[in-house]
């Protein structure tokens, strides 16, 4: 039961800090326990990978989406002067 003790512990830090980085599931002695280990472990890693991509993708449309905007309040400041 203690592999899956530590698994419980970790989801519980998950699910508590929201960090999926440095977490591990320990693997255990029986092959059920080894297997489910390796599986979450696999999941979290692809978890990782997921938001960091996406993380990735929402910064290059914040940037791309600053540059327009600035330009419209830049020609609208000068429209407000001049008006």
């Amino acid at each position: 039961m203690q592999p899956l003790r530590r698994l419980a512990e970790v989801v519980e830090t998950i699910l508590r800090t929201g960090r999926f980085r440095g977490a591990r599931a320990g693997g255990g002695q029986r092959r059920p326990a080894r297997r489910l280990s390796a599986l979450f472990n696999a999941m979290l890693d692809r978890i990782v990978s997921l938001v960091t991509g996406m993380r990735g993708s929402l910064d290059n449309v914040a940037h791309d989406l600053r540059t327009p905007m600035t330009r419209l309040r830049s020609i609208a400041e000068r429209a407000l002067e001049t008006g």
